[in-house]
């Protein structure tokens, strides 16, 4: 579980913004969105702030941090330079993060910083208790670690991948002899997840076949939307059906022109939907798989419609379950961007209030304008509120547990107002007729 996450010098971070999920001992409210383990953590965070406040960008920092751990040749696909907090005059500073994490009661610090230059360290974390103990440090190519196998070989690879993270190279060419080493990579890699507006759908088609059990969740979810979804299911066809199915000519020449990925079992997406997979299984057959959504019509007439039958907030939706479902089912800590986009307003209250009132092992952590969610008394603790705001032109976070608040006092109304900050201050004048 995340225990903490800083960040510096990334987009429209400037000074060193440090997120945290610790819970304000103080503050009685939901004592079952405290985790009580050593360190207590929450299991929900919801964050506020105005357009252009750094709330979007705070998730790219938390997916920056994650790419560059587990994708080897991240750096080398990016311009670090426009990364960088660029409102200054100059910076020659390297881009900062640091996260600390919890992975089965071992408490781990990872902190990287990229320039010209890659530096990382890992740290069994003494959480303020005792001191740190130092796993591995690196500076480019060099490296300093009790735990490494072979000194040689790990310069070799070092000088020969500058810019990959020690630990993607560690899982690729084993470097050191440590499970704590493999553990931090592996709750990074698997166990941190981040949601963004742009996600896709054909991963979450195969996702949906795999898994029974996220299906029948995602059923209880879409059947009780008011969304006229009787039943969803993923529907499976030879790919030669498939083709005699779609006789749309735009969808045969996206195809035809692919074939030559399909045989590798890479998904690949049509339009702006996304809504179809190819596969090869085990016999070597092209597959294809769809959703499928039984919807009523006139007089209780029941069709399967495709994806494309969708209003955008149920495919929003759809992007959405497997999210939640991590969060309070599989022991992720999951990042959604804009966790309402293009979905009523009422309904993801619902999903947030499903989410805090069930038993969970995970943590969900989102950004939000939806001010309906600020309700302390119903559906978050206080400490759970996080405000984004700009000052001197860089982004600051703050939790609202900072502010003097009473228990019984409605904060969306003190939000609205502007008392917390978080809002934006419009000032539009009109022009003449």
């Amino acid at each position: 579980m995340l225990l903490r996450f800083s960040v510096a010098n990334f987009l429209s971070f400037y000074d060193k913004v440090t997120f945290d999920m610790f819970p304000n001992q103080n503050r009685d409210r939901f004592p079952k969105h405290i985790y009580r383990q050593h360190v207590p953590l929450l299991k929900e965070s919801a964050i506020y702030g105005p357009n252009g406040s750094g709330k979007s960008n705070f998730i790219q920092a938390v997916n920056f941090f994650r790419n560059f751990l587990f994708k080897k040749d991240f750096l080398r696909q990016i311009d670090i330079s426009r990364l960088k907090y660029r409102l200054v005059q100059t910076n020659s500073h390297p881009i900062n993060m640091e996260m600390e994490f919890e992975v089965s009661g071992k408490y781990y610090l990872y902190q990287i910083s990229i320039d010209s230059d890659v530096k990382e360290e890992l740290y069994l974390s003494g959480i303020g208790e005792r001191e740190d103990k130092l796993l591995f440090k690196r500076e480019g190519d060099k490296i300093v670690s009790d735990l490494i196998e072979n000194q040689v070989s790990t310069d070799h690879l070092l000088r020969m991948n500058p810019s990959s993270s020690t630990l993607s190279l560690n899982n690729e060419f084993p470097i050191f002899n440590s499970i704590d080493v493999s553990n931090a990579y592996s709750w990074i890699k698997d166990y941190l997840i981040v949601v963004e507006v742009t996600s896709k759908i054909p991963v979450l088609i195969h996702m949906m076949s795999q898994l029974p059990e996220l299906r029948n969740f995602a059923n209880e979810i879409l059947k009780g939307s008011d969304l006229n979804i009787h039943d969803f299911r993923v529907q499976e066809w030879s790919f030669d059906e498939w083709l005699e199915k779609h006789r749309d000519y735009q969808i045969k020449e996206f195809v035809e022109k692919n074939l030559s990925s399909i045989d590798s079992g890479l998904e690949f997406a049509y339009d702006n939907r996304n809504d179809f997979n190819v596969y090869v299984d085990v016999k070597g057959n092209k597959k294809v798989q769809e959703f499928a959504f039984s919807q009523y019509g006139v007089n209780g007439f029941k069709l399967d419609m495709d994806i494309h039958s969708q209003s955008d907030g149920t495919v929003r939706m759809l992007i959405l379950i497997p999210a939640i479902y991590d969060a309070l089912y599989n022991n992720k800590t999951v990042f959604i961007d804009e966790i309402e986009n293009s979905i009523h307003p009422n309904l993801i209250r619902s999903i947030i209030e499903y989410y805090s009132s069930h038993q969970s092992n995970g943590q969900l952590i989102y950004t939000t304008h939806l001010s309906k969610l600020m309700d302390q008394q119903r559906l978050l603790r206080l400490d759970e509120y996080w405000i984004t705001f700009k000052e001197d032109g860089q982004t600051r976070m703050r939790p609202l547990s900072e502010y003097a608040i009473q228990d019984t006092i409605k904060i969306e109304n003190g939000y609205l107002q502007g008392r917390y900050g978080g809002i934006p201050n419009i000032n539009i004048m009109d022009g003449d007729a």
